[in-house]
């Protein structure tokens, strides 16, 4: 039984939902087009350095959103598949027990 306890806990579904609409605007995932037809095009005449210093910095705000959700769903599956080897492998180790328990008490 020490085997559960070390089983780590899942985060509450809305925990996530938060942590990925806050981060980011999920629109831009369920829609699945590239980022250049969600981006519209800026020409290259008349952007002002203001206003692209001002786009660059909401695009890098972007993209540290998108990095931070890329890395807590990449660690949200590792840990995912390691429960399930783990849970994989309790259960190897009471089909095997339960196997063996009818041979012990036919020899008692």
């Amino acid at each position: 039984m020490h085997h559960l306890e070390n089983i780590v806990r899942p985060q509450k579904k809305e925990d996530l939902k938060t942590t990925i609409t806050t981060t980011t605007d999920t629109k831009n995932f369920q829609n699945k087009k590239s980022v250049t037809a969600i981006t519209p095009k800026i020409p290259n005449f008349g952007l002002r350095k203001k206003e692209a210093r001002e786009e660059v910095q909401k695009l890098q705000k972007k993209i540290m959103a998108l990095q931070t959700v890329k890395e807590f769903v990449n660690s949200s599956y590792d840990n995912s598949f390691s429960r399930y080897w783990e849970a994989e492998e309790q259960i190897k180790e009471f089909q095997e027990r339960v196997s063996t328990l009818p041979m012990k008490l036919e020899k008692l």
